[in-house]
């Protein structure tokens, strides 16, 4: 199995305009993602945008970048352009790293890449369990519901009613920013518009379910640092930093 690793990241995000450029104690966000990611064995991470700016801000520090056009209207729809473009096959693996999430554990990137490996997974992601109802309650979270076969039944923001957060964690769990997909799985999404589930959630691998496509479920433990969807988001990561 070839497995490829790339970074989604678009300039205009509607909660946090221009969050890929902005600092986190020095560095950019995106550059904090590729940096995490390349810590993963035999990882050589790909970032994907259209945006002028972020290209010309990658290439200060390095990274390897695939340009792609305007049209994709989500990170999914922009991997699947680069896969296409540089002409990957159906022995190949994507694991899809959200450009957002400057301190993603590159373990768990890792414990992704061997369970798609081991399952031959066609679309697996990540969850871990909420710690308080502060966490649970945040509508920038999503939330993952898993059957008894360890596949997603259902994602939203919302998730089910509870009082506490320890009512619903045996079977409701956090999601992280974490997607693997087979070049299949890719071409099925392409082939499809966006569901009207889809669109109310702003959840794009509801798309995934909505196809039929079984997202397999990793459950980690290990540490697993909040994404970055508001300043809040940003303010809170830098005093994890410095901490």
């Amino acid at each position: 199995m070839n497995l490829q690793y790339v970074i989604p990241c678009r300039l205009n995000s509607k909660r946090f305009p221009g969050k890929a450029l902005a600092l986190l104690a020095g560095k950019s966000i995106i550059q904090r993602v590729y940096e995490q990611v390349q810590q993963v064995q035999g990882a050589s991470p790909i970032i994907a945008t259209d945006s002028n700016e972020i290209a010309e801000a990658c290439s200060k520090f390095n990274a390897t970048i695939v340009r792609t056009s305007s049209s994709p209207r989500n990170g999914t729809e922009r991997i699947a352009e680069v896969a296409k473009k540089l002409k990957w096959t159906e022995t190949t693996r994507v694991i899809n790293i959200q450009g957002d999430e400057p301190l993603i554990n590159p373990q768990i990137i890792e414990d992704l890449a061997i369970y798609m490996r081991e399952k031959n997974s066609n679309m697996a992601t990540v969850v871990t369990d909420f710690h308080s109802n502060e966490e649970y309650f945040d509508k920038n979270t999503a939330k993952v519901l898993v059957n008894s076969s360890a596949q997603a039944i259902s994602f939203s923001r919302s998730g089910p009613h509870c009082e506490h957060f320890e009512e619903i964690q045996h079977f409701c769990f956090r999601h992280i920013g974490l997607y693997g997909y087979s070049i299949e799985a890719l071409n099925k999404l392409m082939e499809s518009s966006p569901c009207s589930w889809e669109i109310h959630e702003r959840l794009e691998q509801l798309r995934a379910l909505w196809l039929n496509i079984p997202i397999d479920i990793l459950h980690t433990d290990k540490k697993a640092y909040r994404g970055v969807d508001t300043l809040d988001d940003l303010k809170y990561l830098e005093a994890e930093i410095a901490s």
